[in-house]
């Protein structure tokens, strides 16, 4: 019964992901993440294959889902780019340190089963256990390359960062 329970919450969660944008997306992650609601943070993720980083990418994310629950660390959505069933959100990660420096991380995220779900290792999207397909490999390329000109541009003062 108790496996019913979390598997119909689990569900409800992921189809609470379903017809947002990246960017919706990616602030519904960051509640999660506040709350550290573990199962919940895993539904919002891409159903990874088998990879030797998965576990680890795992443990490093559950690990940063305590300092935001703490408070140590946040992030707040800047913007958000797609590419077919690839996205990345522009965030800006702050470490609760005093400072307000603008540091640009990228969130990465897949359309899967009609919502879209975030990269277990948000910032990185070239991890083997994603199994991505060769057309999804060349968006996350265009969106990489996006998300550094749009750091580089922010970080040399030329545009202040967009907030959605």
């Amino acid at each position: 019964m108790k496996n019913v329970l979390l598997l119909l919450s689990l569900l409800v969660i992921g189809s609470a992901f379903a017809g947002e944008s990246p960017a919706d997306t990616a602030k519904k992650f960051h509640d999660l993440l506040k709350a550290n609601k573990g199962d919940a943070i895993k539904a919002a993720l891409i159903k990874p294959g088998e990879g030797k980083f998965l576990e680890g990418d795992l443990k490093i994310l559950f690990k940063y889902a305590d300092k935001v629950e703490k408070g140590k660390e946040d992030f707040v959505v800047v913007e958000a780019v797609e590419e077919k069933d690839c996205a990345v959100v522009i965030i800006n990660q702050n470490k609760q340190d005093g400072k307000k420096d603008t540091d640009l991380d990228p969130m990465y995220m897949l359309k899967q089963d009609g919502a879209w779900k975030v990269l277990t290792s948000f910032s990185t999207w070239d991890r083997d256990y994603y199994k991505l397909q060769p057309a999804q490999t060349e968006a996350f390329k265009k969106l990489e390359k996006e998300f550094l000109k749009r750091k580089h541009e922010q970080k040399n003062g030329r545009i202040p960062p967009k907030k959605k």
